[in-house]
């Protein structure tokens, strides 16, 4: 279903998070603009008071340049500041490591409930299935749901003609 559907898809798992403790979420980014739809469809929800957002983004590994580190800083921030403005608790983080490593720690850390992904993040080509290595790991091995972003998800163009 990840693979072969038009809109975004939740592999829900059952959650160990204590019934007085916030909700916590990782947000997945990259450079990629469709970073900015996972932020987006994740500010679209309604969430409980103490939400905490954990936004992390996963830069390609490149040489570090001071001008490209502050430019992603500066998108991070203004992210951040969305989901502050959705009523998120956000923490960020920028992490120098193969996304697909980071995120599956993350899974297993603070009791996530939710890791939100572009179906292309992370590390490598997308294969024939349309979903990236990063994205599959995730699906396949984190220890919590995992929701699968993909933008216009509603789009008319979409939608398949009824036989």
């Amino acid at each position: 279903v990840a693979q072969d559907a038009h809109c975004s898809v939740r592999i829900a798992r059952p959650s160990d998070r204590k019934a007085d403790a916030a909700i916590q979420i990782v947000i997945c980014v990259d450079e990629r603009s469709a970073s900015h739809d996972v932020v987006n469809a994740v500010g679209e929800r309604i969430w409980p008071t103490g939400t905490i957002a954990n936004l992390v983004m996963t830069p390609k590994p490149v040489p570090r340049h001071v001008t490209r580190d502050a430019g992603l800083a500066q998108v991070l921030n203004n992210w951040a500041d969305t989901l502050r403005a959705k009523g998120l608790e956000v923490s960020v983080e920028i992490v120098d490591s193969r996304p697909k490593e980071v995120l599956l720690q993350k899974s297993q850390e603070l009791w996530v409930g939710c890791i939100f992904v572009d179906r292309h993040h992370g590390e490598g080509d997308v294969d024939a299935s349309g979903l990236s290595a990063c994205a599959k790991a995730l699906i396949l091995g984190a220890q919590c749901s995992v929701e699968v972003v993909r933008a216009n998800s509603s789009a008319i163009d979409n939608l398949e003609p009824a036989a």
